[in-house]
């Protein structure tokens, strides 16, 4: 699978998740997410919130190794106590 995220050139996608149009200019996510050939636009807060688990995980391991233990785990705190992380 691979991903990507860029700003919308148009307002014709939309997003699986909600089924409303992304608007041009709104960042989007597109990957190839399933089967055939043409990509899937999600609105970023609907895609963060269908792999929701990855991005946990993502920010466990990587948050450390970018910014240090003293940073991260202040982080990541704050980030389960505001329901960031769930």
């Amino acid at each position: 699978m691979s991903v990507w995220i860029e700003e919308s050139p148009s307002n014709r996608a939309t997003c699986p998740r909600c089924d409303l149009f992304i608007k041009k200019g709104e960042l989007r996510v597109g990957g190839n997410m399933g089967s055939g050939t043409f990509p899937h636009y999600y609105h970023l807060n609907c895609w963060l919130k269908e792999n929701s688990s990855f991005v946990k995980d993502f920010l466990r391991i990587i948050l450390p190794k970018v910014f240090g233990d003293d940073v991260a785990e202040p982080l990541l705190i704050t980030l389960e106590l505001k329901g960031g992380l769930e």
